[in-house]
């Protein structure tokens, strides 16, 4: 299924990159901020719940925090967005250059125990070394697996017969 058809304008998809979880999140981060981004949102696809009020509290909590985390109940997160760091590579790694991570990046994604209930945690103290502001949403419950699926299907089911899309323009 592509998902281009469901999103409003102004998604951009990026190619994967080799490494885990943390080195593409790293490359995507890197390549948009040399685009001059001035914030940024990774946002899991497995959160049925994650509302356009959800992602204003996220916008908002960015004006006076460097990073805004939207927990999931289990120890990772659903949602984390970034404001654009002082001091900008010139180019991202999509793009074909190779730059250096903005300042107060580094290592925000590194050695972090991917799927697992310490991601959170793991990050938290990332941003804690990096002297970073963060600001955490309340928890939602993402799908990781048939008992999680089970108990968000009558959200998921909802949102299908009202026919929602996903937005990107708020």
């Amino acid at each position: 299924m592509r998902l281009e058809p469901h999103l409003t304008t102004g998604a951009r998809f990026l190619p994967q990159v080799d490494g885990d979880l943390g080195q593409r999140l790293t490359m995507v981060l890197q390549t948009e901020f040399a685009r001059e981004r001035e914030r940024i949102f990774l946002v899991g696809g497995d959160c049925p719940g994650l509302s356009q009020d959800y992602f204003r509290a996220a916008d908002g909590a960015l004006d006076s925090n460097d990073i805004a985390i939207g927990p999931a109940h289990d120890g990772g997160y659903v949602l984390l967005g970034l404001n654009r760091p002082l001091d900008q590579p010139e180019a991202g790694p999509l793009d074909g250059l190779e730059p250096g991570l903005p300042k107060g990046l580094e290592g925000l994604f590194t050695d972090l125990a991917w799927s697992s209930s310490a991601v959170l945690e793991e990050t938290l103290g990332a941003v804690r070394k990096q002297n970073l502001s963060v600001f955490l949403l309340p928890p939602l419950t993402d799908i990781d697996d048939v008992a999680s699926l089970n108990s968000r299907s009558e959200l998921i089911q909802d949102l299908l017969k009202k026919g929602k899309r996903v937005r990107t323009d708020f």
